[in-house]
């Protein structure tokens, strides 16, 4: 029975960057993704060890199929890391119940699911490692009130699994990123070329993150020197959440 690594959100920025990683590090990898167009590049992009799936992670039926398609071939999901997600309102005064769904849908229940499928065959294995791609929205108010409680969530979620999977090998971790920059961000780039450069100045290291400093974290998790780290959520912001100069500067009468 041939290992795998599962990546949802396959066709996205970080997810790409994560498939590319793992490929090139010797693993079979399996992306799942909503989005069948952009999967076709993933299959142009990628040959040997390499497959797509496309899936909507807001159904379990869809989930459950896809888990199936994977497996079909014997192949075991020894790693799955949970990075599907989405954004839609930013403000908790424009937010719908739809919109709010949505983002619960995606971001926290999708992530549910592909634990809940891929558990039984790692509990059975006593080995397996699951990466939950959250936010620092997940611990602060930075807009989208749906995502960040759906991240909170998934924090939570992490630590859960953790606890309760821990007696059957199974370790499940967080990464909690901050700005990360990709194609999602070229509409407000758009608008505002200058935006990235005014958000530097929160962060105390002055830059934003870019994907790969986020696959490189995943890969620790999930075959580096981590055999006794679980339930951790690790942030990855250049220290948004360790606290934020200016505004201390503006507390302190100094500069920070």
């Amino acid at each position: 029975m041939a290992d795998c690594v599962v990546v949802t959100g396959a066709a996205g920025d970080i997810g790409r960057a994560l498939v590319t990683l793992f490929l090139e590090r010797g693993k079979t990898v399996v992306g799942w993704d909503i989005d069948p167009v952009r999967l076709a590049d993933n299959d142009a992009l990628f040959a040997e060890r390499y497959t797509s799936v496309v899936v909507d992670i807001s159904s379990a039926d869809a989930v459950a199929n896809a888990y199936a398609a994977t497996t079909a071939n014997g192949s075991h999901v020894a790693v799955l890391i949970n990075n599907a997600g989405a954004v839609t309102e930013p403000r908790l005064e424009q937010t719908d119940e739809r919109e709010w769904m949505r983002d619960m849908e995606i971001n926290l229940n999708g992530a549910f699911r592909c634990i809940k499928a891929v558990h039984p065959a790692m509990a059975a294995a006593g080995s397996g490692a699951i990466i939950n791609v959250a936010s620092v929205n997940g611990v602060a108010m930075y807009g989208y009130p749906g995502y960040s409680a759906a991240k909170a969530g998934l924090i939570q979620l992490t630590k859960f699994a953790a606890t309760e999977y821990g007696p059957n090998g199974i370790r499940v971790n967080a990464i909690m990123p901050g700005t990360v920059r990709t194609k999602a961000w070229d509409e407000r780039l758009a608008v505002n070329p200058a935006i990235m450069d005014n958000v530097k100045k929160y962060y105390s290291l002055r830059d934003v993150c870019a994907p790969s400093d986020i696959v490189e974290l995943a890969w620790f998790l999930a075959y580096g020197p981590s055999r006794m780290i679980t339930g951790a959520v690790i942030p990855i912001d250049g220290g948004l959440t360790a606290g934020i100069g200016l505004v201390a500067g503006e507390f302190c009468g100094v500069e920070f």
